[in-house]
């Protein structure tokens, strides 16, 4: 079951990988928003209950699967060795914001690979 949940979009959620932890028995699996948060979700309750990352707004940002221009900014400029507390205070969001970005592209990399 586990190997035809990996790579499929439910809704606006892409399933990414597994994770070792269990909800009631059933695999949790590490997903993507279109809007670039990240989610854990139970594998039976994709496609079904949950199809977005839940935040107000979602479908209005990152339409087609593809992370912001700002996200993409701020990952770039990670990646050339910027840190993470001056990016937070460029762009006016927290440190925590910052690194949930750095995981969400980190893991569109993953998957696209």
């Amino acid at each position: 079951m586990t190997l035809k949940i990996k790579g499929r979009k439910y809704g606006q959620i892409l399933a990414v990988r597994p994770t070792k932890k269990r909800f009631h028995g059933n695999v949790v699996w590490h997903c993507v928003c279109d809007c670039g948060r990240t989610r854990l979700v139970p594998g039976t309750w994709l496609g079904r209950w949950v199809q977005s990352c839940g935040k107000p707004g979602c479908s209005l940002r990152g339409a087609h699967n593809e992370p912001s221009a700002r996200s993409k900014t701020v990952y770039r400029l990670l990646k050339k060795g910027e840190s993470p507390t001056e990016l937070a205070r460029k762009f006016g969001v927290t440190r925590a914001r910052i690194y949930q970005i750095r995981d969400a592209m980190r893991l569109k990399e993953e998957v696209s690979v």
